[in-house]
């Protein structure tokens, strides 16, 4: 089994969804992964970026 490191995988899922032809409408895209863009926005939009992943890295060490 191939394994690909979770920032790859990250970084073709933005490239996917930041195709130009993607556009701010999903509706009518083929595409299964573009029809995620935007799900679940409205959890993340309190949440500062910086301050989670350094809580998220406090649990590594």
């Amino acid at each position: 089994m191939t394994r690909i490191r979770v920032t790859d995988a990250l970084r073709n899922i933005a490239a996917l969804l930041h195709r130009e032809d993607a556009g701010a409408d999903v509706e009518g895209v083929d595409d299964p992964i573009l029809t995620l863009r935007g799900m679940g926005k409205e959890m993340w939009a309190d949440e500062d970026a910086d301050a989670c992943v350094e809580r998220l890295r406090q649990g590594w060490q």
